[in-house]
């Protein structure tokens, strides 16, 4: 079994790859996408002819995930993680009494606890 996972930091999405046998003894390809911390994405299952086109079909795959901007992950944990937290989505801001600047979602729910606390007390 070979996996490979793609994040493309400016978009927050990922693309994975996972090449396996079944249990018939068939090769097949099991791709996955959406973006990262949404449950929104796709999945599609591909039969390969043999365990050497599947390789050349994972290395096409991946050949095209850097042209369009994806940084491959190396599998270790700490550094996926790193990169995955640089990639946090930055979005306009809609509520009333904000600027519609930019924030980070996780900042602006930190922010939003905070005055809820102060408001109590």
């Amino acid at each position: 079994m070979m996996q490979r996972r793609w994040v493309h930091p400016e978009k927050s999405r990922y693309y994975q790859v996972d090449f396996v046998q079944d249990l018939l003894g068939d090769w097949t390809l099991v791709l996955s996408w959406g973006g990262l911390g949404s449950r929104r994405g796709g999945m599609r299952i591909l039969a390969v002819t043999s365990e050497a086109a599947g390789e050349d079909l994972v290395e096409a795959i991946a050949k095209r995930r850097r042209q369009r901007g994806y940084v491959e992950l190396s599998g270790r944990a700490g550094e996926e993680a790193d990169l995955i937290q640089r990639t946090r989505v930055r979005t306009p801001r809609l509520r009333a009494g904000h600027d519609g600047g930019s924030e980070d979602l996780f900042e602006a729910s930190d922010k939003d606890r905070q005055q809820e606390k102060s408001k109590k007390v």
